[in-house]
Order: structure tokens, then sequence, then C-alpha cells
């Protein structure tokens, strides 16, 4: 069977060739979407997406492959077929059974031309499951992890883009966006990058874009915080410039709103207790309430490019005088991102509907899951961070900007202590403009340090970034703080070694250089009783 180029029995290859009556019924679950977790031939890590088509015993695969995120993609095709509990793979020069037969004849000297794949099946085939196996192109043998993903999170490319390279990349696609733009930020400030902005989506609203804007009312509260009282945010006139360019803006959950939503929710707990006291306790319900703000930072433009990740419209951001970082997605994922500013701009009484998104095709060979958390509703984010914390064995690199969730701090605690290294990044202490926060963890600094968590503290600039790597082979990026606030937010979790690896060369390994290592510091009683008071006041608001 060398015309195959594969090498193995010869009984698993008249399987895949002519066996069809053999093939078991679980064929018929084996196709889809597989994570590949391999090493090549000579012992270097790579990664990609198999994906399995067709319907009973007969299947072609596509797979996308490489060793890093810098390299092209290796696109291999070919046959496969379901036979005594493993998946065997036969690599084509053109899909399909007929394919396999007209494959390149052995290369000189008797070695196969091709790859073959043998991979022992799960008993369960639903998304996270695992099969072992390798793949084999004659002497030379590559094990190989695959690994079930759902269809929908598949086929993205995903860039890393750090402060400022965020803003141009966004100001490139916006100003080729021919279709529509929709975009969703927590604050907008009214400053050069705030108005460069707003310009360039009046112009596109002015040349028939759909522009959508959805800006939380507290933009105006943080503006000040941060840049003085005198500072100008959004809602100082450019929601009025873009209003009149045709662009339909919302700035939601301003202070009537958020009173009648605590109102609401007062009422609620009290017609909830009765319903108690007869046995009828009421579903979770999602919170428009005083502090339920809308934490997310989501751009969707022409339905085809997305933007997430934890920054503002701000020159501090463009700049990098706050350090931050974004995730510019094309692929699957840009419907559930668009999704999400989908939910939140109706709940905010936006008018204009969404546009009919394209058929979204395959644009790379990274899965994106994209995870959204409401206010009064269990939070899918905290719970995933929490899960893979719990779930790390060797390593859990955290950037944030506020961190005082405490079950969160207990979990990096008893990582460290398991053996776990445990590397968190939180902004210098005068350089975070919320002083209640900051003094409300150190009430537990000292704890986390002596539970043998890496602590450290960017010097020179606002950490602001929501971000981390568990094991090498995840990274998430998004709106979420660690930190028990009540509040929308977004991230992208990514499943794949490669991306973990940039994000931990392109931020950990720059920025651990750049920050300073906390040590167990002497508190006298007066800070003591600070941290306490600020930790007190900061669980109420």
């Amino acid at each position: 069977m060398s015309r195959l180029g594969v090498t193995l029995p010869a009984a698993a290859v008249a399987v895949i060739l002519i066996g069809v009556a053999a093939a078991p019924a679980r064929a018929q679950g084996v196709e889809g979407v597989w994570r590949i977790e391999a090493t090549d031939d000579q012992g270097r890590p790579t990664a990609g997406l198999l994906r399995l088509l067709g319907a009973g015993p007969d299947l072609t695969y596509e797979r996308h492959a490489r060793p890093d995120l810098g390299a092209p993609v290796a696109v291999e095709r070919g046959v496969a077929r379901v036979a005594g509990g493993e998946l065997l793979t036969a690599e084509s020069a053109t899909p399909g059974l007929a394919g396999a037969l007209t494959s390149p004849p052995a290369a000189p000297g008797g070695a196969p031309a091709t790859w073959a794949g043998r991979y022992r099946l799960p008993a369960a085939l639903g998304t996270g499951a695992v099969a072992e196996g390798e793949r084999v192109l004659g002497a030379r043998r590559a094990p190989e992890r695959l690994v079930r993903v759902d269809p929908a999170v598949a086929g993205n490319d995903v860039r890393l883009l750090i402060d400022g390279q965020a803003f141009a990349a966004l100001r490139d696609d916006l100003a080729s966006a021919g279709r529509s733009v929709d975009l969703q930020v927590f604050n907008w400030v009214d400053d050069a990058t705030g108005r460069s902005l707003a310009g360039l989506l009046g112009r596109r609203a002015g040349a028939g874009v759909d522009v959508r804007c959805l800006v939380d009312a507290r933009s105006k509260t943080i503006t000040r915080l941060v840049y003085g009282r005198a500072a100008r945010d959004f809602t100082h006139g450019l929601d009025e410039d873009l209003r009149r360019a045709g662009a339909e803006v919302v700035v939601q959950h301003g202070a009537a709103e958020g009173l009648r939503g605590s109102l609401t929710n007062l009422g609620r707990a009290v017609t909830g207790g009765l319903g108690r006291l007869v046995g009828r306790p009421p579903a979770p319900r999602e919170s428009r309430g005083w502090k339920a703000h809308d934490h997310r930072k989501i751009t969707v433009i022409d339905g085809v490019t997305g933007y997430i990740g934890g920054q503002n419209i701000a020159a501090s951001y463009e700049t990098g005088a706050w350090h931050d970082a974004q995730v510019r997605v094309q692929g699957p994922a840009v419907d559930a991102l668009a999704g999400l500013f989908q939910d939140r701009w109706a709940a905010a009484g936006g008018r204009r509907p969404a546009p009919t998104p394209p058929r979204r095709a395959w644009a790379g060979d990274l899965p994106v899951e994209v995870v959204g958390s409401i206010p009064g509703l269990p939070d899918p984010i905290l719970a995933r961070l929490l899960g893979e914390v719990r779930r790390a064995r060797r390593e859990v690199c955290l950037e944030m900007a506020f961190l005082g969730h405490q079950e969160s701090i207990d979990a990096l605690q008893a990582a460290a202590r398991r053996g776990v290294r445990v590397v968190v990044i939180l902004p210098d202490d005068d350089e975070t403009p919320d002083k209640i926060t900051r003094e409300a963890f150190r009430w537990v600094q000292n704890e986390v340090v002596r539970s043998g968590v890496e602590l450290y503290k960017l010097r020179g600039r606002m950490l602001h970034a929501k971000l981390g790597t568990f094991d090498g082979a995840l990274a998430t990026i998004g709106s979420h703080n660690m930190s028990g606030s009540s509040l929308a937010e977004s991230n992208v979790f990514i499943p794949d070694a490669r991306f973990a690896r940039e994000m931990n060369a392109r931020l950990f390994a720059v920025d651990i250089p750049a920050s300073e290592r906390v040590e167990v510091e002497r508190l006298t009683l007066g800070r003591r009783l600070t941290s306490f008071g600020a930790r007190a006041l900061r669980a109420l608001f």
C-alpha cells in the first residue's frame, strides 16, 4: 500500500479504502472540529485545527497547523475513517477517497510521501473529548492530541494589539468600513483620541455606513475622577456631533435609570422573599440597578472584524500611559461579539436594528470562545477564570487593574500553595486612581505574598489590562477584573498554546522586569484600620 503514503497496518488501510460496512455507528459523531495539540517530528510544539467533513463511514478532512502565529499555515487535506474505536486519516492530493488512491507515489528509497494519522477515540465524543494518537510519515513519527471543540468557536484569526497598536489597527478598519460599525465602550474621553475617533465614525456615518455607538453614562464620572474636574467626556458634545452625522448613539444607565433599576431590584427582593416563604424562590434576573453599569469594550466592523479587550477611548490608552491591550478577531467568533453588542444595545433601548451578518467563513486556525456576563445573573466569566486557576498545574499569569474578589484571591493562594507558579501584576500604588481599591487590597496583600504568589506592581504607568494565561495553553483578555464588582463584562478565552506563548512573550516577559516585586510589609495600626475601612467601603460600592 505504499502508493497511499501511509504506514498503518494493512488491515487498517483496508478499512480506510474498502471496509464501508465495518465502520461503527460512532463514525456518525466524529465529524466536526478538533483542536490540534502536537509535537512535530523534530520535537517542536505545533497547533491548529482539524475539520472532519461528511457523514457515515467516509469522511474527508482539512487540517490547518503551524508552530507559532508568525509562521505560515500548513494546510493538509485527505480522507478519514473510524474503525475499531480509532480515527484513521490519510493525506491525499485531492479530497475524497479517489484522491487517496491518486496521491503522489513513494519518494525514492520507498519512504511514503504523505502523512497518515491514528487516534484512539474516547467513549463520548462531545465538546472537550480528547483523542490521543500520532501522525506518521515513513520513519518520522509525531505524537498528537486532538480536543473536540464547538465549530462555532473554531477557525478564527486573532491579533494581539498592545497600547497604541490597537488604535492604529482600529482606525484602519473603521476607515474602510463599508456597511456597519457597532461600538460599545465604558469610558469615552473628549480628548485628541476621543475626538479623532468620533470624527472618523461621523464621516463613515455620513457616507452611509450604519453606525451605532453605545456608551455608559458613568463615563462622565470616570473622566473627571481620572483626568480632573475640568476634563470633558463623550457626552459634552461628541454624542451630538455623531447624531448629526447620522449615527445612532445611546448613552445608557444614567442616574435616573439606575435609580429606577435599584427600586425595581428592591421590589423584586421583597416579592422574592415572600415567594421563598411559600417555597417558590425567584429565578435570577438581570439587574440594571444603581451600581450595575456596562463595562464592556467591543467593536464590530462590517460584521467580519471584531475588537475586544480592556481599552477605553482616551489618549492615555493610545499613548501607552495607561497600559492595556485588545485583540482583533476575524472568523466565526465575530458573530458572538456582535451578539453581545446587540443584547446590550436592545437592553439600553437602541432602536436601529442590527444589520444582517454575512455568512461567516474560517479566517484562521485559532479557537475563540466569547463569554459575556450581566449583573444579577450568574457570572460565567468569573466562573471560567476561577476554574482555570483551580485546574492549573504549572503556571498562572495574570495582569489585572483591580483585584478584590475574595474567592479569586483564595483560589490564587491555593494554587501557589500546591506548587503552581502564580504571577499577578497589579498597578503601582502611585498610579492607580482608585485609592479605595488600592487600600482594600492592602488588607490581604501580605497574605497573598506569604502564600507564594509572585506579586508585582508595574512601575511608571497605570496598568489597566485584564488578561492572563494558564499553563501556557489558554489565554484570556477582556474587560473583567477579578474585583467583585457587579458590571456587564465581556472576555474572550483562546485555548491555544501558540497564542498563550505570544501573550507571555509580549506582555508578561516585558512587564515583569518593568515591575517591582512586592514583599511582606509591616503595617502600622493606622494603616491596618485604613485598609479595613476601605475593604468595608469597597464591599458597599
